[in-house]
């Protein structure tokens, strides 16, 4: 690898500045684009959700913890993933690791919940060795919103279906095959 030029402070000055034009542009870009995510449409959730929670059974608005705005983490921890059923998906892991104190999201009116298929006594194993103590729900009826998850259909470009966790079985039809990818989702 070929190492920077040695220049002078003035040199250094001026490239910076000329970067600095580029990163403000790109700033712009993004915020733009956010603001756009910000105003797509949204749909409609049909489907009654039902999720096993520490206290019993939970409907995906139970979910909300009373506040405006829930972020669902779909963790892969269920028959068929790496490790199953002493550890989840790796990457899901690792961002379960990684959730800090939830009194900032819930000051902002949020609520952030892991949910996966994996049976309440797993997760609840799973969580007190790992000393997760995020909010997670199993699926009670066995399936995942994938009306309001990171879901598609086969249809979906094969390198979004790609999962390092999960894949469609070769006994599905092609054309009805869904895909999942680990991932949060706001609602």
């Amino acid at each position: 690898m070929k190492t920077p030029p040695i220049v002078s402070p003035q040199e250094w000055e001026a490239a910076r500045e000329r970067l600095l034009v580029e990163e403000k542009e790109l700033t712009r870009a993004r915020d733009a684009l956010a603001a756009k995510r910000r105003r797509m449409p949204w749909t409609a959730v049909e489907k009654e959700y039902e999720f096993d929670g520490p206290e019993g059974r939970a409907s995906l608005l139970d979910l909300f913890g009373g506040r405006r705005q829930l972020i669902v983490y779909r963790a892969f921890f269920e028959p068929g993933v790496f490790g199953w059923p002493e550890h989840a998906c790796r990457g899901c892991s690792m961002v379960a690791d990684h959730v800090g104190h939830l009194a900032h999201l819930n000051a902002r009116d949020t609520t952030l919940a892991f949910a996966s298929r994996a049976p309440q006594p797993y997760v609840e194993r799973v969580k007190a060795r790992m000393g997760w103590t995020m909010p997670w729900y199993p699926s009670a009826t066995g399936s995942t919103p994938t009306s309001v998850w990171t879901s598609g259909t086969a249809q979906t470009p094969s390198s979004a279906r790609a999962t390092r966790c999960s894949a469609p079985t070769s006994s599905t039809p092609a054309a009805t095959r869904r895909w999942e990818a680990p991932g949060a989702t706001s609602t």
